[in-house]
């Protein structure tokens, strides 16, 4: 499982948003997004590029990327 840290996250859309955009990245399963931990995770596999490219084109930024295979 990935772990993909974000910031600027503040309500429901947000987490809707950021659920979509990693979605659309293709290879992702399982994805959820925890707007109080400011947090998404998903199984799967996709380069840090496409994760930190999806989350930034949608207005957030990512603080940290841990993956724990």
């Amino acid at each position: 499982m990935t772990k993909v840290f974000i910031n600027g996250m503040s309500c429901e859309h947000c987490v809707n948003r950021v659920k979509q955009a990693l979605e659309a990245i293709g290879g992702l399963s399982a994805v959820r997004v925890d707007l109080n931990g400011r947090c998404a995770t998903f199984e799967g596999k996709a380069s840090n590029a496409a994760l930190i490219s999806a989350i930034e084109e949608i207005g957030f930024e990512v603080s940290k990327i841990e993956d724990d295979e």
